[in-house]
């Protein structure tokens, strides 16, 4: 059902302008997204954060089917992502595997069983891609954003390269981290989405990049 959900949208896209209609479409979609997001972020009634988080989850496929039909409009789509300019590294394409195949689970990821089903937070994703290219990031049972944020060297926000973290005030400062891929994308393990690369060039990852990039040497 959601494939066919996402071809139908992404066909109907492709059938209007697709310079102007889809790309204010997508901007809007991104904004009411954004605008559900917040809410998420300080919301304190059970019924109501679980209303919200169902509608989190439809607007997130309605981004995504967008965002898609964005990129065959511009004919660079690559296994259904963006495709990154220039030399890709490990640690960024390594994730790739999960993506479409993992869930975001707050706490998640800090064992092998939670890891071989795809259950990440932001801070553990981060941990297992540099443990997979043999970059340790610390013990992985208490990875936090908060301690990935020590590690390395600060990085102007102008001189990000692929492979440095990127950090984002979300439900507190440093609430989520990623790590850039190159022509304005990160990839993490998101919420809405698990792990998928997002633009942070617009929209709400725009807004809530803080500007803190730490480079693993």
């Amino acid at each position: 059902m959601r494939k066919c959900l996402l071809a139908l949208l992404t066909g109907l896209i492709l059938l209007s302008d697709p310079f102007i209609s889809s790309a204010n479409q997508l901007e809007q979609y991104e904004g009411e997204l954004a605008d559900i997001e917040n809410q998420i972020d300080s919301v304190t009634e059970r019924d109501q954060l679980i209303n919200l988080v169902v509608q989190e989850n439809k607007a997130a496929k309605i981004v995504r089917a967008y965002r898609i039909a964005t990129t065959l409009n511009n004919q660079s789509i690559q296994t259904g992502q963006t495709a990154l300019v220039g030399e890709t590294p490990a640690v960024v394409s390594v994730g790739e595997k999960w993506i479409d195949n993992s869930t975001y689970a707050f706490g998640g990821g800090r064992n092998e069983m939670e890891i071989s089903e795809g259950l990440f937070d932001c801070s553990s994703f981060v941990h297992w891609a540099f443990d997979q290219v043999g970059i340790s990031l610390g013990d992985r049972t208490s990875v936090t954003t908060d301690t990935l944020k020590t590690l390395g060297d600060s990085i102007s926000p102008d001189d990000v390269q692929p492979g440095d973290l990127v950090f984002f005030d979300t439900y507190k400062i440093d609430g989520h981290v990623g790590i850039y891929a190159g022509d304005g994308k990160f990839i993490g393990s998101q919420s809405s989405t698990g792990v998928a690369y997002e633009d942070m060039t617009t929209g709400y990852w725009k807004e809530k990049f803080n500007g803190r990039v730490r480079r693993i040497d």
